[in-house]
């Protein structure tokens, strides 16, 4: 069952991962959500799902009808996995957080928000913004240091309506996300 539910989230999160991949290009960040979610992974995750799927099998039939042999191939198995998912856990441990050249990189693109031949930058930040409750790359005010805006997009809202950025601007400022 679990199989099957990790199956259904990463088709979920191919498709959800445009957003991020828009903002992040050429950044670190690209590079590990390509790494781990490039197309090349979609049928490793298959066929990891197809062996879940099989291994749960063999250890209930195993147990039913009490072989030792079935139950030793899925103690093996159990054994194999526990092994694979160590050494990711291991190595997602091991890998830098963001950097200061990804910040760099994500403030350099600011300046291109609302401009009409950059939509999807705009539609991208938007939709960052607002999904993770976040306001530019460390705080809101680096929409005013890196654009010629006057009051962060109306996605730094907690509360969104048309021209609430500049309502947030000049009157209270806990109506912008802070982060």
């Amino acid at each position: 069952l679990m199989a099957l539910c990790v199956l259904g989230v990463a088709a979920w999160l191919r498709d959800y991962l445009n957003n991020v991949l828009t903002l992040t290009a050429d950044t670190r960040l690209e590079e590990a959500a390509v790494l781990t979610y490039s197309p090349a992974v979609h049928p490793v995750v298959i066929a990891v799902c197809c062996f879940l799927i099989i291994v749960a099998m063999v250890g209930y039939c195993g147990t039913l009808k009490c072989n030792l042999l079935l139950l030793s191939w899925y103690f093996g198995s159990l054994l194999v996995i526990f092994c694979v998912e160590l050494a990711s856990g291991v190595w997602t441990y091991e890998e830098p957080s963001v950097q200061r050249s990804d910040m760099i990189s994500l403030k350099s693109r600011m300046p291109n928000y609302g401009l009409q031949r950059y939509q999807w930058l705009t539609h991208a930040w938007n939709s960052f913004q607002t999904e993770f409750k976040c306001c530019g790359v460390i705080y809101f005010t680096d929409w005013l240091e890196m654009t010629e805006m006057e009051w962060p997009p109306d996605s730094c809202c907690s509360n969104q309506y048309a021209g609430c950025a500049r309502h947030a601007h000049y009157t209270d400022l806990s109506d912008l996300y802070q982060e």
